[in-house]
């Protein structure tokens, strides 16, 4: 049942290197982008922003995903690109690229945050993720519970410690799984199946 109350959430997950490469048109991108959608239409609250950090992999997917979905009638989801510094597609794919571009001219200029004047560095993006977390109500990661020195993790970490809802979905699993975090900090670690 989704709750009326419309809320902002922040979305983290793996680049892609670490999901089907850095071909954004891989088919497996495509399937990831209808799952994405279909968690987005299925959320337990309505949604009124998502904030992504416009890294490679998942946050441009989601970020394809809100776009895709404004297109139907009533849905209207703010979309914030919150971009870490302005060297950020360095090493991104020629396609990366194409694609990060394409999603920054879909949104209005206002919804594009630069969290820092300067080239992206890792503080940068640690900056980043904890602007998103702070900005949203909840957060949604998608993380496999394989890498723990990521900034997925790490932005999980920061939503649990700052008592924001953290749900995690496994990026390869999305429709069979979903871990809840609890928000109480001290209850960091538990985790239940829903």
């Amino acid at each position: 049942m989704i709750d009326s109350k419309p809320i902002k959430l922040a979305v983290t997950g793996p680049r892609s290197q670490h999901l089907y490469g850095n071909n954004p048109n891989h088919k497996g991108y495509t399937t990831m982008i209808l799952q994405l959608m279909d968690i987005i239409k299925h959320y337990h609250h309505s949604i009124s922003d998502v904030y992504i950090g416009m890294a490679t992999g998942l946050d441009c997917m989601m970020g394809l995903a809100v776009l895709h979905l404004n297109k139907l009638p009533d849905v209207d989801i703010k979309l914030w690109c919150c971009i870490p510094g302005h060297n950020q597609t360095k090493y991104f794919s020629p396609e990366e690229k194409r694609v990060y571009q394409y999603i920054l001219n879909q949104v209005p200029p206002e919804q594009i945050m630069w969290v820092n004047d300067g080239d992206c560095t890792p503080e940068n993006l640690k900056a980043r993720n904890r602007f998103m977390v702070n900005h949203g109500d909840e957060l949604i990661s998608f993380w496999s519970a394989e890498r723990y020195k990521s900034g997925t993790y790490s932005a999980m970490l920061y939503g649990k410690k700052v008592n924001k809802p953290v749900y995690n979905i496994h990026p390869f699993d999305m429709g069979k799984r979903a871990y809840f975090h609890h928000p109480d900090v001290s209850k960091i670690g538990k985790e239940e199946i829903i």
